[in-house]
């Protein structure tokens, strides 16, 4: 049976699921020596130390790993030459993570699930990182404090962690950030009060918060948000209509928009879609 060629997907991705076999690595090597490639990883239970020995050699710019991946195959995989973009599904154990420090060229990454407080300290460590996501990571103090002192960052996710308030306090000095998402936090009308100080910003995140209408117009007073999302909280009652129309419409600099759960008119939704460059309404 003659060996399948690899081609990417439409974005460029070379795709893998379930097994890592020889001829697809020795192919994914050639290619590599061309140019760096882009990995897609999915349907693997658990991504460990003997999946992340195949990648060694390769040259890889994005790797997307769809599952649980161990830390101790995260401390081969932050060694892969030129990797720029780095996307897991699941921090999971075995292993003690480290080696972000040696990731010198690594500027984008996301771990969506279970990154503890030793992990982000780790993470911390790679001074390269633009953006980070980090949701549902066990945010404590200490583990902040150190994400704070990353010199490039400008794009932070934290949704479903524990930030509140007096985080919100702290990184409203920062002057770099300006893509924030604190959905599903502790954050409160103090707290995005705060956050007003940063007129960097243009992206705000505030899914599933405990926010109102007459909160959110404080959003007014930044001058560079282009993106905003709120809505979702199924513990309160639906943010006003009206009231969120009122102000989207009211910005002059808003133009993309995603709510969730408020239940517009047909002539709301008209007038936004008139003013804005995207929404996304979703019940």
């Amino acid at each position: 049976m003659a060996d399948i060629l690899l081609t990417p997907d439409e974005g460029g991705y070379y795709c893998l699921t379930r097994e890592l076999p020889p001829e697809t690595m020795r192919q994914l090597a050639q290619l590599s020596a061309l140019e760096p490639l882009k990995l897609s990883i999915t349907k693997i239970a658990q991504f460990g130390v003997g999946h992340a020995r195949c990648l060694a050699g390769l040259r890889v710019q994005q790797l997307w790993i769809w599952c649980d991946v161990t830390r101790a195959a995260m401390n081969h995989i932050l060694q892969l030459e030129g990797l720029r973009e780095l996307d897991i599904l699941c921090m999971s154990g075995p292993g003690k993570l480290k080696n972000f420090h040696k990731a010198v060229q690594l500027e984008v990454f996301r771990a969506n699930h279970y990154m503890t407080e030793p992990d982000l300290l780790q993470v911390a460590q790679c001074k390269s990182i633009r953006v980070l996501g980090a949701q549902n990571a066990d945010l404590t103090q200490s583990a902040f404090a150190a994400l704070l002192s990353m010199p490039n960052l400008t794009a932070l996710d934290l949704e479903a962690t524990r930030f509140d308030d007096k985080m919100a306090r702290k990184i409203s000095r920062s002057t770099t950030v300006t893509s924030l998402d604190v959905g599903g936090t502790r954050l409160t009308r103090a707290g995005l009060a705060h956050l007003m100080k940063m007129t960097q910003l243009q992206s705000l995140d505030l899914w599933a918060l405990d926010l109102n209408a007459t909160d959110l117009t404080i959003l007014l007073t930044l001058p560079n948000l282009e993106y905003v999302s709120f809505g979702g909280n199924d513990n309160a009652p639906p943010l006003d209509a009206g009231a969120i129309t009122t102000l989207i419409l009211g910005s002059h600099s808003l133009k993309r928009v995603w709510l969730e759960g408020i239940p517009l008119e047909v002539r709301q939704r008209e007038a936004l879609e008139v003013k804005l460059e995207y929404l996304h309404l979703s019940n």
